[in-house]
């Protein structure tokens, strides 16, 4: 069921955004290439910056076409995507330096695997596994993010930040003027729902339908454009304001006035639409996210 006739506006703002991010990322190529580099860490987030381009294109054609939990999967991936580069942004050097090696050391484990399933076992190891582990700087990295008893990975690669919460809390008050609460909304709105699509569950392949809300009738549970469509407002606005803090993370070290001006501008649009959708869908309507967003006070 393609949708985009009823999301135009929401995918015109996120078109734009994108090609803020795509200039954006051809700015640090440009940059990477020349002798006079200013900031090496932006540059080193250019891979980081660019998988977020593309899953956010990913985003756009899916709900396009009307893949609404497939496009959950894929929301969930660019929010920590778009966390850790806020992160990466404005963190400390010891814990910049931590999130590559934690990378490496996931490029290590993948040369060497080991399965067995009902007493069928297989092992899948690179030629030149033992050679790299033997090297001492590598071996110092396989150790430092491994358990000391099991041996098995130490999943949280920051030292200053235990989780998410703590790191989003650290941007908040470290990026000046960055829209941080959309965050907050997508893991009480839309994390748990996309790890059940994940992991297969029933409610995880029909949340999105509204088959499994018992004021639905049964007659009309398959009839889900009024339920479905909401939804994927919602998508599309939460892209466009993660969009934004990473032009307003990046615009401290790598400063854009003409990109931060017109990102906000797209964030005030977006929220002005959403102001008015009408959702009927289980989770919280735009309305209430706006009024997170812009407090009263305002």
């Amino acid at each position: 069921m393609k949708t985009d006739h009823l999301t135009k506006p929401l995918l015109d703002i996120l078109k734009d955004e994108l090609a803020l991010l795509t200039s954006m990322h051809s700015r640090h190529l440009s940059l990477l290439k020349s002798s006079n580099r200013k900031d090496t860490r932006v540059h080193l987030m250019v891979p980081l910056l660019g998988s977020i381009i593309s899953s956010s294109n990913c985003l756009g054609m899916m709900l396009t076409h009307g893949f609404l939990n497939e496009a959950y999967m894929i929301v969930r991936a660019l929010y920590e995507r778009c966390l850790n580069y806020c992160y990466l942004s404005c963190c400390s050097e010891r814990d910049f330096d931590s999130y590559f090696q934690h990378s490496m050391q996931k490029n290590l484990r993948a040369l060497r695997s080991e399965l067995v399933v009902a007493n069928f076992g297989f092992t899948i190891e690179s030629a030149h596994h033992r050679d790299i582990l033997d090297m001492p700087a590598v071996d110092k990295v396989v150790k430092e993010y491994s358990r000391k008893v099991s041996g098995k990975e130490v999943q949280n690669w920051s030292k200053d930040t235990k989780n998410r919460f703590e790191r989003l809390e650290w941007i908040s008050k470290h990026v000046n003027g960055i829209l941080w609460q959309p965050y907050v909304l997508i893991e009480v709105m839309l994390f748990e729902e996309a790890s059940e699509a994940l992991h297969g569950t029933f409610y995880g392949s029909l949340f999105h339908t509204g088959y499994l809300e018992p004021r639905i009738k049964r007659r009309d549970k398959w009839v889900a454009v009024d339920h479905i469509t909401p939804q994927i407002q919602l998508l599309i606005g939460y892209c466009v304001l993660m969009h934004n803090s990473l032009i307003q993370s990046a615009h401290q070290r790598l400063a854009n006035e003409e990109a931060l001006k017109r990102s906000r501008a797209n964030v005030l649009k977006t929220m002005e639409f959403m102001k008015h959708t009408s959702s009927s869908v289980s989770i919280n309507s735009a309305e209430d996210m706006v009024a997170f967003l812009v407090p009263k006070e305002r």
